[in-house]
């Protein structure tokens, strides 16, 4: 892949599909994979349906920020997606896995399915300078193992600060990063 590069105010509205045996990995509604490359004001309104596959996401399957010397450079802001996601591994309703990758301002509507490492908003959240703020997820989110209102799993101690599920539309009681709100609280929370 070659680093770098931008998206901005763009939009998909396509559902994109691989059928069930079809194993592959990062799929997702906008982009399969970010790499050291920035979105910002973007959406995705399909379903994401690929229940074979690893890194599967509403809008990114797999993000990575990483440069060279480890420090997180790129982000993914003012974006979401509506769609349902349906994968097998690192499934998330805005990405898949976020590798050293900032989400701000954004969110995932759609309802979520995966076996493991499932999470409204990100599937897996990884790097030491990966972050999520101000950022919200409030689909329904179910799963096997590492199932998650906002985030199924984190790795290597990434942040997750002002960002929150809607306890009532995910039917998770838990997360491995975020606040638990419920619909109320959430609609009255002036941060998002």
């Amino acid at each position: 892949s070659t680093p770098g590069g931008t998206i901005s105010n763009s939009t998909a509205t396509g559902a994109v599909t691989a059928p069930a045996g079809v194993t592959g990995e990062k799929v997702g509604g906008l982009v399969g994979q970010l790499y050291r490359g920035t979105i910002t004001r973007a959406s995705a309104s399909g379903t994401v349906d690929a229940p074979d596959a690893t890194h599967v996401g509403g809008l990114v399957g797999y993000a990575d920020g990483t440069e060279s010397n480890n420090r997180r450079v790129r982000t993914i802001r003012e974006s979401y997606a509506t769609g349902g996601v349906t994968g097998n591994e690192f499934v998330g309703g805005l990405v898949g896995t976020t590798r050293n990758e900032t989400i701000v301002h954004s969110y995932a509507v759609g309802n979520v399915t995966g076996d493991t490492a499932v999470g409204g908003l990100v599937g897996n959240h990884t790097g030491t300078n990966a972050n999520v703020t101000e950022a919200y997820a409030a689909g329904t989110v179910s799963g096997g193992t590492d199932v998650g209102g906002l985030i199924g799993t984190t790795q290597a101690s990434p942040t997750v600060e002002s960002a929150y599920w809607d306890t009532e539309t995910a039917a998770q009681s838990s997360s491995e990063g975020g606040t638990d709100l419920n619909t109320s609280q959430l609609q009255a929370n002036e941060s998002l």
